[in-house]
């Protein structure tokens, strides 16, 4: 068990907004008032990117740091020199790769987003199915940019399905599609500081998320490494 808690955000399927949860989980987390680690082991290095325009529009994210990680040595580096509180958070290169293992053996809690159809759920069930060749237990896949309507298609249940009849653990909080999540992951810094942005909208935006991090939390409690100061209370 690491001296905090490492949690990844992976999948070898593109297009799954990994980078865009994990910037979102990292903002709450910060909310909270806990110090949030990202390291950006994906070679678009989109953590990092977004970190240097929040900055750049002056809408640094409070709490939060984003260190480029970029190899084996790198990561194993920096996973040696981890900070004594806060959370880390990973967020993983869409590949298989031998920084991926490394991660897949290290990591408290890896969570694997999904598109809602069964082509990509597949694909995501495939990789926590990997995972076993380095852990037991501590992977969980969610359905992430969930369309309201699409949750009444065939595509979107027959997905939903394959989960459940291949026992595939997962997160029963999905994220639906909001343009506020695209402008946080663009230069907006998080949804806690968002300037000029819809209260309502915000207030929406972010129970969603925290409903995740409440599961993610669980997850992490149940395991024995979930972080002493933040509260799993959902967002007002």
């Amino acid at each position: 068990m690491s001296q905090v808690p490492i949690i990844a955000f992976g999948t070898t399927k593109g297009g799954s907004g990994k980078s865009t949860v994990c910037i979102l989980v990292a903002g709450e987390i910060a909310d909270r008032g806990e110090n949030v680690l990202i390291l950006d082991t994906d070679p678009q290095q989109s953590t990092v990117k977004w970190f240097e325009r929040c900055k750049a529009a002056g809408q640094p994210p409070e709490r939060i740091q984003v260190v480029p990680c970029l190899g084996e040595k790198t990561l194993g580096d920096q996973l040696k020199a981890l900070p004594e509180n806060g959370v880390v958070l990973i967020d993983t290169q869409g590949a298989l790769t031998p920084a991926l293992a490394i991660i897949a053996s290290k990591a408290d809690l890896i969570v694997v987003p999904s598109r809602a159809t069964k082509m990509d759920v597949v694909e995501a069930a495939a990789f926590v199915k990997y995972t076993e060749h380095f852990r037991q237990d501590g992977v969980r896949l969610f359905i992430n940019s969930v369309d309201a309507i699409a949750m009444k298609t065939a595509v979107f249940k027959e997905a939903i399905n394959y989960m459940a009849e291949e026992q595939i653990p997962y997160f029963t909080t999905m994220l639906y599609q909001r343009p506020i999540y695209s402008d946080v992951s663009d230069d907006k810094g998080t949804l806690a500081t968002i300037k000029r942005a819809d209260p309502e909208s915000v207030r929406k935006a972010r129970a969603n998320v925290a409903a995740l991090l409440t599961e993610i939390l669980e997850e992490l409690s149940d395991a024995g490494s979930a972080p002493a100061e933040v509260h799993e209370t959902e967002a007002a």
